[in-house]
């Protein structure tokens, strides 16, 4: 983590942050509300990057002693260093105008999140309080206030005190973990899979356990391309339809995941399909005992597992293909198979 130099002469307040919650805890043991607001300022930043690392960054603190951006990244030189296996060097960065505090997308290859929505490149988002924010698929980080950060960390009303650290930080935990439990995506496949090619598999599963769903592209006869293909094919644009590159989605398996719905509707979907032979709501995928399965939505067109007509709902098998429509074609892959399913993309020639 990255130390800063005290913002202020109380002897506890070592470090702006990042810092551990459990040491966050224990600086700031037996503080009144009003003590604790007057030391830390907030609003804060609350990460996880693992199930157990939860760790804090006082942005007003920060920014009362730093005029400019406070800017997140993998390079050390950034004022919250997160090394995250999907975070950019210089990922994004946090503004305020007027009293409101912002979020700006820096290039970031794997994007920035704001609830479940991607920001634009160099577009600023305002941020409220207990808003979730994604830092590529897996970084994930809750925006709070002062007051929300102490009502949670504290298990009486009036100060801190007598608080279990350990209990309090799985707390902490948990709310990120439920905050944040949402879909993310999409993602460009082939640079994600180029990006986390040094990694090994175990590191990687530590980092993304969780199933994806891959939007593939094909040619005009419907033939799947291989990421050598869909480069080639990339400047030849389809004249009707334009082209993208393979994309997933990275969906959180947990009891409480939300459904995963699929359709032309760009409100009320999670994975948007333009073609005119999709309907508004086609398709949805849900968690249930453990298993994925979708389910087509009465669309006109149908849905497809394998080839077979879905009706009622339908387990996904790792590695299983769906099919919406005429040309629009899905790949579920598990969490324990995408490390291999993405070093085979990385050097396929055919799928």
């Amino acid at each position: 983590m990255n130390e800063r130099p005290p913002p202020n002469q109380d002897p506890r307040f070592q470090s702006i942050g990042p810092v551990p919650i459990t040491t966050f805890l224990a600086l700031y043991g037996n503080l009144k509300p009003q003590d604790f607001e007057s030391i830390t300022k907030g609003p804060f930043l609350l990460c996880q990057r693992r199930k157990k690392d939860a760790w804090l960054f006082d942005l007003g603190q920060y920014r009362s002693q730093n005029p400019g951006s406070i800017v997140l990244g993998r390079d050390p030189s950034c004022q919250i260093f997160y090394d995250g296996e999907a975070v950019s060097r210089r990922h994004a960065a946090f503004e305020i105008f007027n009293g409101q505090w912002f979020l700006k997308d820096l290039g970031a290859s794997n994007g920035t999140f704001v609830d479940k929505h991607r920001l634009r490149p160099q577009s600023a988002h305002p941020l409220t309080n207990q808003v979730p924010i994604h830092f590529g698929p897996s970084a994930r980080a809750i925006f709070l206030s002062t007051s929300t950060l102490f009502a949670l960390v504290s298990d009486q009303p009036s100060s801190l005190g007598n608080t279990d650290l350990s209990q309090t930080a799985k707390k902490l935990s948990n709310f990120i973990r439920k905050k944040s439990n949402l879909h993310i995506g999409p993602f460009d496949l082939g640079n994600f899979a180029q990006k986390i090619s040094k990694l090994g598999k175990d590191d990687f599963q530590a980092a993304f356990p969780c199933p994806a769903l891959i939007r593939l592209q094909c040619s005009e006869d419907g033939h799947l391309l291989s990421r050598e293909e869909e480069t080639r094919a990339i400047p030849l644009k389809d004249k009707h339809r334009g082209f993208r590159r393979a994309q997933f989605w990275y969906l959180r398996e947990e009891d409480d995941s939300k459904p995963f719905f699929i359709g032309r509707d760009p409100v009320h979907n999670d994975l948007v399909v333009e073609e005119a032979d999709i309907s508004r709501s086609h398709a949805v995928l849900t968690f249930e005992e453990s298993k994925w399965m979708i389910s087509d939505r009465s669309s006109t067109t149908g849905t497809r597992l394998n080839g077979q007509t879905v009706s009622g709902s339908s387990v996904l098998a790792d590695e299983s293909f769906v099919s919406l429509g005429g040309i629009c074609i899905l790949q579920f892959v598990s969490s324990q198979n995408f490390y291999e399913f993405l070093r085979r993309y990385n050097h396929s020639t055919n799928l």
